[in-house]
């Protein structure tokens, strides 16, 4: 009988009323990269002697720490992308960044190759993306 909630003990568990501390929240690629592999592996034929049509090519995957690895280069390449697009807004006087700024700063950054494959890659998605809708349905 001596014991209870009288004795100073509220039947409530410590570790419940702490308060938990929120995690910050960290962009990842990691959903683009595998969107990026699907797509490779959607249009990927592998080249077999025996099957003259060809046949699928096998299901790509990628490791934890190769995924990291991924995210990493991938945020470096953006947040330098974005460092020299607002050095060109200082230097143009303009106070936002739009897509001219972008395209200056990839082609400052990037090897003239890879630019031009970017561009060309870059501009068909965004024209699939600007489509009417009626057309893309109709497809």
């Amino acid at each position: 009988k001596g014991k209870g909630k009288a004795g100073g003990d509220l039947g409530v568990d410590s570790s419940s009323t702490k308060k938990r501390r929120k995690k910050s929240s960290t962009q990842t690629w990691t959903v683009f990269i595998h969107r990026v592999l699907k797509h490779m592996r959607a249009h990927c034929v592998v080249s077999n002697q025996n099957s003259p049509d060809g046949e699928k090519a096998p299901l790509l995957s990628i490791s934890s720490r190769a995924m990291l690895i991924m995210n990493h280069c991938i945020t470096d390449i953006f947040e330098r992308i974005i460092g020299q697009a607002s050095l060109l807004m200082k230097f143009s006087g303009r106070k936002t960044c739009g897509s001219r700024e972008i395209m200056a700063a990839t082609k400052l950054l990037m090897p003239t190759e890879l630019f031009t494959m970017m561009k060309t890659e870059a501009t068909n998605a965004l024209t699939n993306f600007t489509r009417p809708r009626e057309e893309f349905l109709k497809e």
